[in-house]
């Protein structure tokens, strides 16, 4: 069955993206979608506001694994300092590894599209929290 020549022609279209777009985006921060919108800030440099549930804030990291780079290396030292606390299990030093992995990841994605030419503003909600996305939305 063919397309219809207007449904075709809408397919093709450029999207009516240009640097004075804002965008939002939930969950853009990390993953497949934080690479779609690093192509957005190359292409067109508009405003993305970025919406997750992670934080972005180095506040969280210890100044002791600051400088570290891989999780091994993260785990180790998490390792060393959790030892003082007993109790501490692997499964806490892995979700202690996960979490800062990613908010690095985060951090150099968010810097990333910064640097493509985007203005970045990255907001911390969990968009279950359906009060406080409603608020957000209304905002922007």
């Amino acid at each position: 069955m063919p397309v219809p020549a207007e449904r075709n022609a809408l397919q093709r279209a450029e999207p009516a993206i240009d640097s004075n777009s804002v965008i939002l985006v939930i969950g853009g921060g990390l993953g497949i979608t934080a690479q779609v919108c690093l192509e957005w800030a190359r292409r067109y440099r508009p405003t993305l506001l970025i919406v997750g549930r992670s934080t972005n804030s180095d506040a969280d990291e210890d100044p002791a694994i600051a400088g570290l780079q891989t999780a091994q290396e993260i785990r180790a030292a998490l390792i060393r300092s959790m030892q003082l606390n007993e109790g501490t299990t692997p499964a806490q030093v892995e979700a202690k590894v996960r979490s800062l992995v990613r908010a690095r990841e985060l951090r150099r994605n968010l810097q990333a599209m910064r640097d493509a030419g985007a203005s970045v503003r990255y907001i911390s909600v969990d968009v279950r929290n359906e009060p406080r996305l409603r608020e957000l939305i209304e905002s922007v």
